[in-house]
């Protein structure tokens, strides 16, 4: 099986722990016939809404579970993530949470899938194994070296699945890119050209640490404390 979000839900995913936990190894809960695993949603931005709900909301790939809760500290951003789930379902079941942790101590919520700013992978995918989760979690999957190898020993240790998405390591096209050239059927590489961001035009992007800005003029303003963010 391919490892990539698109096949995640397939075998599901779990990540790691930093610290200690009385319990070892604790099993998903026993489902009922015809009951669907239950995902919880964290962090909202736009990796979560544009390519990661839509794909968790795909029957053909996500038949056997349901999103359940949208957690984000951004009250716009967590009302925003119900309502695009709730559109799907046809109801108004999703949950809209402020506080990651009320998702890691609720029971009923077998999965969770993060994709909050990098430096809370680490700590988030732990207390999610900790509490018997399993964990999908974006790229990068952690900070520093160290906090990847605390998050594959809590794997190990907690024996939840996990899974860490890198869609350009794991695809078919850019695998099939990378034997290519690797096997030197294009010759000898001489030049490689690298661009980031949105044409030089905007600030932000994957390679810069702020945010995405439709004029950089209005930066100030637009990167001023949010009054709907806890």
């Amino acid at each position: 099986m391919q490892l990539n979000r698109r096949n995640f839900l397939f075998g599901t995913a779990a990540a790691a722990s930093l610290a200690g936990c009385v319990s070892n190894k604790i099993g998903l809960r026993p489902l009922k016939k015809g009951e669907k695993r239950n995902i919880a949603m964290i962090g909202y931005g736009i990796q979560m809404r544009t390519a990661l709900i839509p794909q968790f909301l795909n029957k053909k790939y996500c038949g056997n579970t349901q999103i359940v809760a949208v957690c984000d500290c951004d009250k716009k951003r967590r009302e925003a993530g119900k309502a695009q789930v709730d559109k799907f379902y046809g109801n108004t079941n999703c949950k809209a949470v402020a506080d990651f942790r009320d998702i890691l101590k609720d029971p009923m919520i077998d999965m969770v899938c993060i994709a909050t700013p990098d430096h809370w992978h680490a700590y988030m995918s732990v207390e999610a194994m900790k509490h018997g989760k399993d964990v999908y979690c974006e790229k990068p999957l952690t900070f520093n070296v160290d906090e990847s190898r605390k998050v594959m020993e809590a794997e190990k240790k907690y024996g939840r699945v996990f899974q860490t998405g890198s869609m350009q390591r794991s695809w078919d096209v850019f695998r099939t890119a990378v034997t290519i050239v690797r096997n030197g059927y294009i010759g000898d590489i001489k030049y490689v050209d690298a661009n980031y961001g949105r044409g030089g035009s905007k600030l932000g992007g994957p390679s810069h640490p702020i945010r995405f800005f439709d004029n950089p003029a209005n930066a100030e303003k637009e990167g001023a404390p949010n009054p709907d963010c806890d």
